[in-house]
C-alpha cells in the first residue's frame, strides 16, 4: 500500500508521528462503528430471538442494478 504512494513503512511511521507533535494528538478522528456496540448486537440478537419465537419467515436480500429498475 505504502509503495503505491512511494514511501515506505519507516517514512509513513515518520510522517504519521511528525503529524501527531503538529497536530497535538492523533491527526484523524477515531470512531467505532455504533453496529457492533453491545447495546445494539443485544438488540438485534433480542429480535432475532423474538422473530424465531413467533415463527417468522426468513428473506434473502436481492440486489438489483439500477439501470435494470430504470429500464
Amino acid at each position: 500500500m505504502f509503495s503505491e504512494l512511494g514511501i515506505n513503512i519507516s517514512v509513513a511511521t515518520t510522517m504519521f508521528l511528525k503529524q501527531v507533535v503538529r497536530y497535538n494528538g492523533i491527526p484523524f478522528e477515531l470512531r467505532v462503528d455504533p453496529f457492533y456496540s453491545v447495546e445494539n448486537q443485544t438488540r438485534l440478537l433480542e429480535s432475532k430471538k423474538r422473530m424465531e419465537q413467533a415463527g417468522g419467515t426468513v428473506h434473502e436480500l436481492i440486489e438489483v442494478d439500477d439501470d435494470e429498475i430504470m429500464g
